[in-house]
């Protein structure tokens, strides 16, 4: 289903049309980085949006030949980390203080 992508099992794949559907979400073309992202075990959107410039450079960028593709990556990166941060549920929020 995934060219060039190994599926092993459900959670792989579904994590696979996740990445696939933001990729595809950022311009046309750019789902063809599946791989890529597969090749660096990125499979989830919470490993992408924990990458910083220098993983961009090294092991991003290098196998997007196309500068457009590279911008929109790189726009959508930043959109998706901003995105993140916004979910954020604060430590309080999660486990409120309990006085006894």
């Amino acid at each position: 289903k995934w060219e060039g992508v190994a599926v092993l099992d459900t959670d792989l794949e579904s994590n696979c049309a996740e990445v696939g559907a933001w990729l595809s979400s950022l311009g046309a073309g750019m789902v063809q980085y599946l791989s890529l992202f597969a090749q660096n075990a990125l499979l989830t959107l919470d490993l992408i949006s924990e990458l910083n410039d220098t993983d961009v450079e090294e092991y991003i960028e290098v196998g997007m030949r196309i500068t457009g593709h590279r911008i929109l990556f790189r726009r959508g990166l930043k959109k998706l980390k901003a995105d993140r941060k916004k979910d954020v549920t604060p430590m309080s929020a999660r486990y409120p203080v309990c006085y006894v």
